[in-house]
């Protein structure tokens, strides 16, 4: 029975294993059509601006890559919350404020723009962020447009 408890989480291993898969066969910079196929949102426990504030772990399916299809993790969230120094928008709000609009959600509950870019596909702009102390590069969102735009 305790073990239901921990279901729906994330180990840290999990997440540093899937990024290892993912940095090894990383997705060509670009912009790419897809569809978040899964989302989880969790409180963020890291040192930064995003400490307390809810974070989604969004999968998402990009289309036409090379030949192929490909799936990406990275997190967003409808929180906003600016770096100390600058106060520029954190890439993470960014990215919500980017869905909501995409999906046509804005001022709406975040959570309904994640279950609305399930139903809807967006353009995704994907690069590639190099890895920190020497760590595998990975593949990031850093754009999010609806299709046609």
């Amino acid at each position: 029975m305790v073990e239901s408890i921990w279901e729906g989480y994330v180990t840290s291993e999990q997440i540093a294993d899937e990024a290892a898969k993912d940095s090894a066969d990383l997705i060509p910079n670009g912009w790419y059509e897809g569809v978040i196929l899964s989302h989880k949102t969790s409180l963020n426990e890291q040192q930064s601006p995003l400490n307390g504030m809810p974070v989604a772990q969004v999968r998402v399916e990009l289309y036409g890559v090379g030949e192929r299809t490909r799936q990406m993790t990275d997190f967003l969230t409808g929180a906003e919350a600016r770096w100390p120094e600058g106060n520029d928008l954190m890439r993470e709000s960014r990215l919500g404020n980017l869905l909501a609009r995409a999906t046509g959600t804005l001022g709406k509950q975040f959570s309904e723009s994640l279950d609305a870019a399930t139903q809807a596909r967006c353009l995704y702009r994907v690069g590639t962020q190099k890895g920190r102390d020497g760590g595998e590069p990975r593949n990031r969102i850093y754009g999010i447009r609806p299709v046609g735009r």
